[in-house]
């Protein structure tokens, strides 16, 4: 795969997500919310 745009794009399993990268206050704030919403538990449980 090539990536150009993005290249820095790091995928990782949503229990590291909060581990001490350097997120902006409201991308933070919004990962924190969508890791606690139903429709992630949903998500996480389909597979």
């Amino acid at each position: 795969m090539v990536i150009g745009e993005g290249a820095a794009i790091v995928l990782v399993p949503a229990d590291e997500l909060l581990d001490g990268r350097p997120y902006t206050p409201g991308t933070a704030r919004l990962l924190t919310r969508f890791l606690a919403s139903p429709e992630y538990t949903r998500l996480a449980a389909a597979g």
